[in-house]
Parts: structure tokens; sequence; C-alpha cells
């Protein structure tokens, strides 16, 4: 299966300018608390804050660095506690919302954002760690045989009967339960935490320190359910079909990994790596230069994945390769994008070159690795026949639809969540799910319902709808081979310039889209999904009558191992 890395490092690159004329940044309008005009004392203490935060990101990034390239425990960064305390924030607010000039104040915003991220993650770290230690340790029993719960995914995909799937998803629900109740905890103590800061809810904590616009991202989640139901339905049950025996209206949650693994496989790239000389090559014909990265093989006890690392960008901008010849070229095409982004952004001042809009900055590396899950480009660089690469670019975009549609039923369920009561809240999260997925969810289920941190979801979300956007317009005015074209080499390097900089729809009006709409990601999609949606061969397969079996419960998605956040190693 191509796999492709769900990180992108947080201390990436915005710009403030370019070549040609850039979009003018939009006033930070997420709900905040409205303060008072700042003093004398507020802006000494923003002075100290952007000093002592500037310094604590650079300590934090060579710690985690060193980590990945030898395999160090990373250690902990120690800060001032009055840097994330609620006066520091309040004075960053109050000088924020009195600044006129755009870039300062966008930088301010951003500078609050991350302090309070990091305030409420210093709150929470006791349950974060509760939970962690409970998700470690919990197991459950099946088939006379305890299991942890962290093998459920792989022990699904391996269960060829759906009788015993869904025995074994019911038996690991019961394991769930505690961490939920932590979970629950989680959620109330957040709750309180953001009407102490000042705002309604934790929806509206969540909003800002994620800096989205819960607006726009309800659209665009509504969007994407409305305008792929139909393609998912035909595809799912298809999928269903043939690799499962399972009739439309049969597929369970618990069924998921055992299809997913069956639509999917590896590609087969050459077998002396070379991963990174494709990417060298792709750069060097686009005209994107690579000189100004840093690369380094981590040791064998260092990181198994390449890594992105933008320690000061544009100045320090260092790719890691894994301990291993990259076997998944699509995890190292994205870190290659990130780096290449940041080494080519414009701007001043660490607020806009590392903590800058995260759905930007990845969006921009995403349309770096979606070379590799472009048919031309495959059959340039792959082993694969044709009919493998229409096959496997059908899997993989199944099983992103899928994560895209719960991912969005999450996101609108962040926008609806407060003022729920407990009981409702779940009821709604269950409906919401249950369209997006459309099939019923089990009534214990536990691992699909409220999301644990509001819009966590919503970076990669925005993200490859932008990077859809982007490569739609390439290939627009510059064909299916776009990445042979050094003008279209120009114009990506016109957008890595402005990098995070820039929100996701004024990248995508500067790449020459009308806007940010899910219309080019659908696009993508229900071409790559075009054999799925052929007619299902006959006869059908056979499969065993499942036994009898508790009603079935969701798995909880197997998560691929992460390279450490550069801003914070807490989730907020």
């Amino acid at each position: 299966m191509l796999k492709t890395s769900t990180w992108i490092p947080l201390l990436l690159v915005a710009a403030a300018g370019c070549a040609t004329v850039a979009p003018e940044p939009k006033p930070l309008t997420v709900d905040a608390p409205k303060p008072r005009l700042p003093s004398k004392k507020d802006r000494e203490r923003v002075v100290d804050a952007r000093r002592e935060a500037e310094g604590l990101l650079t300590r934090q990034a060579e710690l985690l660095h060193r980590a990945w390239v030898e395999g160090a425990a990373p250690g902990a960064v120690s800060a001032e506690t009055a840097l994330f305390s609620k006066e520091t924030i309040e004075s960053v607010r109050r000088v924020r919302t009195a600044e006129r000039e755009p870039d300062r104040r966008q930088a301010l915003g951003l500078l609050e954002a991350y302090l309070t991220g990091e305030q409420v993650a210093r709150e929470l770290e006791e349950l974060d760690a509760r939970v962690a230690s409970l998700e470690a340790g919990a197991r459950f029993e099946a088939g006379g045989e305890i299991h942890a719960l962290r093998e459920l995914g792989r022990l699904l995909a391996a269960e060829p009967d759906s009788g015993r799937r869904s025995a074994l998803a019911a038996a690991a629900a019961v394991a769930t339960r505690p961490i939920a109740a932590a979970l629950g905890e989680r959620n109330g103590r957040m709750e309180a935490l953001a009407r102490k800061l000042g705002y309604r809810d934790a929806s509206a904590l969540g909003a800002f320190v994620h800096q989205v616009d819960r607006d726009a991202l309800n659209t665009l989640a509504g969007d994407l359910l409305d305008s792929t139901g139909s393609a998912f339905r035909s595809a799912l049950d298809n999928a269903a079909r043939r690799e499962l025996g399972l009739e439309p209206g049969e597929l369970r949650r618990p069924d998921l990994p055992r299809l997913f693994r069956g639509v999917t496989f590896d590609a087969r790239y050459p077998s002396d790596g070379g991963g990174l000389e494709a990417i060298l090559s792709t750069f060097e014909t686009l005209g994107i230069g690579f000189d100004g990265v840093r690369r380094e093989s981590a040791s064998a006890d260092g990181g198994a994945d390449p890594a992105c690392f933008p320690m000061r960008p544009p100045s320090d901008v260092r790719l890691v390769l894994g301990a291993a010849p990259a076997a998944d070229w699509g995890a190292l095409f994205l870190e290659a994008g990130c780096a290449a982004q940041a080494a080519h952004a414009e701007g001043e001042g660490f607020e806009l070159l590392q903590l800058g809009n995260r759905a930007s900055v990845e969006g921009l590396a995403r349309v770096v690795e979606g070379l590799t899950e472009s048919p031309a480009w495959l059959r340039d660089h792959t082993l694969l026949t044709v009919t493998e690469a229409e096959a496997q670019l059908a899997g993989s975009a199944l099983r992103r639809l899928f994560l895209a549609r719960r991912t969005a039923a999450h996101l609108l369920f962040d926008r609806e969540r407060s003022g729920l009561a407990a009981g409702k809240a779940a009821g709604r999260s269950r409906e919401l799910l249950e369209q997006a997925f459309l099939f019923p969810i089990a009534p214990d289920a536990t691992a699909d319902l409220e999301p644990r941190v509001p819009f966590a979801g919503s970076e990669r979300f925005v993200a490859e709808i932008l990077a859809a956007t982007i490569e739609e317009q390439l290939e627009s005015r510059h064909g299916e081979r776009w990445w042979s074209s050094g003008e279209a080499g120009a114009e990506l390097l016109r957008l890595f310039a402005l990098g995070a900089r820039a929100s996701p729809d004024e990248l995508a009006r500067a790449a020459g889209a009308e806007g940010l709409g899910v219309g080019p990601w659908v696009r993508k999609l229900e071409r790559r999904l075009a054999p799925l949606l052929a007619a299902p061969p006959s006869p059908e397969p056979s499969r065993a009558e499942p036994p009898p079996a508790p009603a079935p419960a969701p798995v909880q998605e197997e998560r691929e191992a992460l390279p450490p956040d550069l801003v914070s190693s807490r989730s907020v």
C-alpha cells in the first residue's frame, strides 16, 4: 500500500511576499475574547514573550532533530511559567487587537494561538498522560487469547470471517470504556478551561488554537459529504463484494481493515531505492533548487521514516532520510516537499516563519507527494503495469475518501458541539458518522464517536483539498505531465514563497482557482475510483456463514508512527 505520512512538522515556513503581488492576508477573525486597549506593561510583556518563545522553539527543534537522527531521547525543554500564563496571553491579545499593520497583526495572532495552545496542553497534561497509559495497557480477550487493544486493526485485517471480525471488535469495545471515560473527563476539563480563558466553549477555543474559520470549514465538510456520497457508496459496495463477499448493506466498521488490505498493495518501486534521486531529478526539471536543504541520514537507532526539519527557515532546513531506504516514496516526497517549501519561503519574523498556517504549508507539500499518485508519474518511475497502477490508485483513493468523510463528520460535529449535553452530543456525533460511513454504527461503539480535540483533523482535511486545487490548475495549464515544465515549477515556487503567510483560500486563488472548494479533490478521487465503480464480476466470491456474534463495534484506526511535533509535544 502506498503509505502517506500524516505528519508535517508545525515548524514550517511562511512568506511575506514574492515577485508577483501577494494576496493580502486576512485579519484574524476566529473567536476570541475582546480585550481592552494595551498598556505599556502589555507591550513589554509581548517583547519578552516573543524572545522567549523563539528561543524555546529553537531549542525544541534542535532536541527533536537530534532524537530523529541519533535515536536519543528528545528530553524536555523547560520554559518560564510566565510565558504561557493567562496574563501574558491577555497582553498579546490586547496588543494584537490594537495593531493596524496586517503582517504584524497576523504574527501576533499566531503567537497568541501558540501560547494559548501550550497553556491548555499543560492544564490537560495529567489527563492526557492517563489516557495514553490506558491505551497502552488496554487488553481484551477473544477466542481464549489476550490481545493488546493496539493490535485490533491488524487482527481484523487478517481475519477472513466477517462474524469473527465482529466478535473481535465487540470484545475490544469493552476495553475502550475506561478510555472513553477518561476522554469524557478531559473534554469536561477543556470546556471549563475554555470558559476560564474567556471563550464561549471548547469549540471556539479549538478553532482559535488551530486557526480555522469555522463557517468556511463547515461549508467544505458539508460539500464533501454531499458531493461524494454516490461515488463512495458504489465504490464501497463493489469493493466489499469483490474482497469480502459482502452484499450491499452488510458492511460494518470491523470489516474495513480487511477491506482496505484487499484493495491496496505495495507499489513496486525499484529494489535499489532511488526515491531521493527521483525527487531531485523532478525538482531539477521543474527548476526548484534543493541545494539549500541539508540532507542527512538517520542512524540505525534513529527514525525509520524520512522527516522534514525546518530549523531556522529558510536558511537552515533539513531533510532526514530514514535509517533504511524509503520503500514508500510517497512519504519521502511529502517530506521533501515540506523541505523545498521551507527553503524557498520569504518573510521575516519567527511567528510567520515558524507558526504560520499549517494547512497551507501541508497542502503545498502534498502537491509534491501527489506525484507518487499520478498515473503518468507511476508509469515512469515504478514497475507497476497500467492495470496495477490504476488498481493501486483506486484502493488508495477509497481509503482516503473514507478518512476524509470521517473527518468531515467530526468537523461538522465540532461546529455543533457547543451546548449539547453529553447524551445528545454522542447521539449527534453517531448520526453524522453514520451519514459519512453510509452504514450503521454499533450501539456500544466509542472509538469513532466524538473527536478528541476540536478541529484537530482540519489541517490535513484542508491540505488535501488545497493540493488537489493546485494540481488541477497546474494540469490545466501544463498538461498531465506538468512536473516536466519549468513554467509549472516557477508557479510552484511563487506559491512556496507565499507559504504559511497565506490562507488556503488565498493560495488557491494565487494558483489560479476562484477559491478553495472541494470540486477539484472530488474530481480527482472519482477518476482514481473508476476501477472500483465498475460492476463487480460474477460469480460472487464465496464466504463462510458468520456465527452468531455480538453487535459489531468500530475499530480504532491503526496509527502510523509519527515524527514529533516541532512546536508542541502536546495536542490541544
